[in-house]
């Protein structure tokens, strides 16, 4: 079922729940769009109102404070939209550090998206989502930093094993929740009118099994440590020829590139950076590039290539 974007009403409810004191925590869903933000009232939060359409209950089990030590405590509350839950925390002054927590959460989610760091996957089950990424390394510290101010009410869901209780990685339900971010809000009630029911615009939980070489082979282009681009370098002097220059890069640092012909020579100044941290589907990868490229046809490491 499509999921409704946030409306005013839903928005103001919400808003006034976090500004009530109400706690924050998220439970991730499959596929990533379907993840909720459950508001609960702790002691001493004030009650909310009647709610409107588009605000639906729910329930989760919880970690949670009792006397020196901690239970599981299942709590009631409303489970908010990904949609609605950003829309509402926008405009909020929670005094709650978990929806405080979350508030940033949804911050730095909008800033990646601002940024353009968002990618098509698919799930295990076969559904289409968004992911947020590939993160630069500023935005990896910036999200570690944020996962580690966490406080524990913000991420108290159950880790699954025998005793002591322990509790969902902050980092891993920032992540999940950004990627609910991206699934949910790039999916606009517009989408579908301009690209008709399609993979990554509907809205709808569908299983698309048949994208599945796909998605893989577009997950590790984005997300290798190594990438290949081609440099194409004007004529110079008496050559009236344009040149063109397989390049190696890494993710992590953009700014360090190598040309490929002295990767393959075992150059000296790559400072560690070479075609062993390549995965074997970006090896795949580079060489049916290399393969296409017509000046390289035939052989076996990457040499310049010219054209009138």
């Amino acid at each position: 079922m499509a999921t409704p974007m946030a409306t005013p009403e839903a928005t103001a409810f919400a808003r006034d729940l976090f500004d009530d004191g109400w706690a924050a925590v998220f439970l991730p869903g499959e596929p990533a769009r379907l993840g909720r933000l459950l508001l609960w009232q702790p002691v001493g939060a004030a009650a909310g109102g009647v709610a409107p359409a588009g605000v639906e209950t729910g329930s989760a089990e919880l970690v949670l404070p009792h006397g020196r030590s901690v239970r599981r405590r299942r709590v009631e509350g409303y489970a908010l939209p990904v949609a609605l839950a950003v829309a509402a925390l926008a405009g909020a002054q929670p005094p709650h550090p978990s929806a405080a927590a979350w508030q940033a959460a949804a911050r730095f989610a909008l800033r990646l998206l601002a940024d353009g760091r968002l990618r098509p996957a698919l799930t295990p089950a076969g559904h289409d989502i968004w992911r947020t990424g590939p993160c630069t390394v500023v935005q990896r510290q910036t999200l570690d930093a944020l996962a580690a101010a966490f406080p524990p009410h913000a991420h108290c869901l159950p880790e699954p094993g025998p005793a002591p209780l322990r509790i969902a990685d902050p980092a891993a339900l920032v992540r999940q929740f950004c990627d609910a971010v991206a699934d949910d809000l790039v999916r606009t009630p517009a989408t579908p009118l301009a690209m008709g029911a399609v993979p990554y615009a509907w809205r709808e939980t569908r299983s698309v099994p048949a994208l599945r070489e796909w998605a893989e082979e577009t997950t590790t282009a984005l997300t290798a440590e190594v990438g290949v681009s081609l440099r194409v370098d004007p004529p110079e002097g008496r050559h009236r020829q344009f040149r063109a220059v397989l390049q190696v890069h890494t993710a992590a640092d953009p700014a360090l590139v190598i040309d490929a012909i002295r990767l393959s020579r075992g150059a000296t100044e790559d400072r560690g950076f070479g075609w062993d941290r390549a995965t074997p589907p970006m090896r795949q990868r580079w060489t049916r590039r290399w393969k296409s490229f017509g000046a390289g046809r035939g052989k076996a490491v990457p040499t310049a290539g010219t054209s009138p």
